[in-house]
């Protein structure tokens, strides 16, 4: 993770940095990408469209490359109506050897099988990874490049035009990008024909990566393109598509690959074990977002929750209740105040913002003074044993967002959260986020303007007390806590 990071902060200073990449749309017509910042010199850029929402075979034409922006347009053959679908396109700029051997050549094509040798890669202990592509448009007949023979010494290329032309073509600027390691980059090489083949990151992204695909033989001479789809933050399908001049088959080419994005953050989570059914969502939805869980017993919090740990989550349920306001686990409440203060996070829901509280009103009486709590907020909670009704009969409530805050990520207005017999939460200085809007029918409480969602810190780490169960169908918001609390 902290490769990434640093990434996205060399992308961000101005002037400074060798390469850019991002992601916009691009269709039949020409479409001008700014870069963020001005390159030192003209970078050689790639595209790869990162959808499949026009079926009709294209390939990818940039004109006007220079050290702020360039322009692109994807080209359909005669064959088609020349009109494509909006596509996400992926692109990467980058100046020449900044990574690997990058630089741009120029090509023509008199012979259409003729492939020019390169022989000029040094350095390279193996078959490196190689992207290429045309930097200009100089004619305006559909056509990509083509490579084989790829080694550590070079390879050879030519210009391929469609079949609907004649395949001779008047020089062009070509691009091409060699490496064998792309730091703070995700890339490796996959067998691909013309059925999707299904490919899962190493890595799970904060948010939907940019994939760049290049043929890297040619064990087949019908002109193909590469087509990825349904790119998200964990993986992504990719196959070849045929020039609709010939028969829509195509034997298995090497393609190689290359994800760029930040990587999400993964965090090492214990998860104190209440016995709540709510504990398999937590960890179904922290695991899919890459996150470590750890299920510990009551009796061996003391003992095992350590620095290794970024957050502990604390679920409802009456014995984790129990566990803390009668201290039945000597060390445990130390032992998670300690872990806090030192800059660990908590995140308690339920029975679980009961215990983070410092002060709790039990059946209209104020117990505060005979229990135990974690005290990791200024909060109070306030729970009737009524409310017990609910464990067993889940109700959606409509509950109000009452400030913009991160952790909900900017969201205001009326939304429907789970209910399970949770508490109210009051404070007065601590942020109140969300409270209820809506009373409690079935046992005749209305709680309409009480708090709901309390969030602060406690020492250097984050805490979020939440009534209502996000962890059952309302998992973004779940993984919204687990976001702010890691800032």
């Amino acid at each position: 993770m902290k490769k990434a990071i640093l990434l996205l902060i060399f992308l961000l200073i101005p002037l400074a940095s060798a390469l850019e990449y991002g992601t916009d749309s691009a269709d039949q017509s020409w479409t001008t990408i700014t870069f963020d910042q001005s390159f030192a010199t003209r970078p050689v850029v790639f595209t790869q469209v990162n959808s499949d929402n026009d079926a009709d075979f294209t390939v990818t034409r940039l004109r006007g490359v220079n050290t702020n922006q360039f322009q692109v347009r994807l080209q359909e053959t005669t064959y088609d109506d020349g009109v494509h679908a909006s596509e996400d396109l992926a692109w990467l700029a980058v100046e020449v050897n900044e990574v690997g051997i990058a630089r741009s050549v120029r090509l023509r094509q008199n012979d259409p099988s003729f492939f020019r040798p390169f022989n000029i890669f040094n350095g390279f202990s193996s078959t490196p990874y190689f992207f290429s592509q045309m930097q200009a448009f100089r004619n305006g007949q559909p056509t990509q490049t083509d490579v084989r023979n790829i080694s550590d010494a070079g390879f050879e290329m030519r210009l391929e035009e469609t079949s609907d032309m004649n395949g001779i073509h008047p020089r062009e600027v070509v691009g091409f990008l060699a490496f064998e390691d792309f730091a703070d980059a995700e890339y490796d090489m996959v067998s691909v024909n013309t059925s999707w083949v299904s490919v899962s990151f190493s890595e799970t992204y904060a948010s939907v990566p940019s994939v760049l695909a290049s043929v890297n033989s040619e064990n087949e001479g019908d002109t193909v393109s590469v087509v990825v789809r349904d790119v998200t933050e964990t993986g992504f399908e990719i196959k070849l598509l045929e020039d609709p001049g010939f028969d829509g088959t195509h034997l298995a080419e090497d393609v190689s690959y290359l994800v760029l994005g930040e990587v999400a953050e993964s965090l090492n989570v214990a998860i104190v074990d209440t016995g709540s059914s709510g504990i398999s969502y937590i960890e179904s939805a922290l695991q899919g977002e890459g996150h470590s869980t750890t299920l510990i017993s009551f009796s061996n919090v003391a003992s095992d929750l350590d620095s290794s740990y970024d957050l502990i989550v604390y679920p409802g349920g009456q014995t984790g209740v129990d566990a803390v306001l009668y201290n039945q686990y000597p060390g445990m409440i130390g032992a998670i105040q300690d872990f806090v203060d030192d800059g660990g996070d908590y995140i308690g829901i339920c029975g679980g913002a009961i215990v983070g509280s410092d002060g709790f009103v039990y059946n209209g009486l104020d117990v505060t003074g005979y229990t135990y709590q974690l005290d990791l907020l200024d909060v109070e909670a306030t729970w009737y044993s009524d409310w017990s009704y609910y464990v067993g009969n889940m109700a959606n409530l409509n509950f109000n967002v009452v400030m913009v805050h991160d952790v909900l990520d900017d969201a205001l207005g009326a939304i429907g959260l789970d209910y399970a017999g949770g508490p109210t939460l009051s404070s007065g200085s601590v942020d109140i986020v969300v409270e209820y809007n809506d009373e409690l029918v079935d046992v005749g409480y209305d709680l309409t303007g009480d708090g709901a969602l309390a969030v602060g810190s406690y020492g250097a780490g984050q805490v979020v007390l939440s009534s209502f169960h996000p962890e059952y169908n309302d998992q973004d918001i779940l993984i919204g806590f687990v976001d702010w609390v890691s800032l």
